[in-house]
């Protein structure tokens, strides 16, 4: 059954996230995608995959993403173009992020709902490998 292979410690972003955390994260797993929390509870607000974390910091600083106040309202969005396919398969690497991102960027904060899918996928603890196989592959 799937719930023998289910992860029980969920690595998650809180909707708006401080810069340097995110990094953090991706460098600390391989996971392609993580659940977006409506901040300080575990009520999920969405799904945000890896390739779109990426893009997001490599242009966050040219198009005005990046927040100095967590509680501010949702400043200037990232277009769509610039992240959209076929750049969400090409997206930068972290060491390179790492090298892109000043010591400023990383003490602000983004805010991921804009970004984050509310249609993703769940699957019961009981059911099958094969099931769980044919719907995340």
């Amino acid at each position: 059954a799937v719930k023998d292979i289910m992860a029980s410690q969920v690595v998650c972003l809180q909707a708006v996230e401080k810069v340097q955390r995110i990094v953090d994260i991706l460098g600390s797993c391989h996971h392609n995608g993580f659940p977006v929390l409506e901040n300080g509870t575990k009520k999920m607000e969405g799904l945000i995959e890896r390739g779109f974390l990426h893009l997001l910091l490599a242009r966050g600083h040219y198009y005005g993403m990046f927040q100095d106040d967590p509680d501010a309202p949702i400043g200037s969005l990232v277009p769509f173009e610039a992240i959209a396919w076929p750049n969400i398969h090409s997206y930068p690497d972290l060491k390179t992020l790492r090298k892109k991102l000043s010591s400023q960027d990383r003490q602000k904060y983004m805010d991921l709902r804009p970004y984050a899918s509310c249609n993703g996928y769940s699957i019961l603890p009981q059911a099958s490998m094969a099931s769980a196989f044919t719907l995340f592959r």
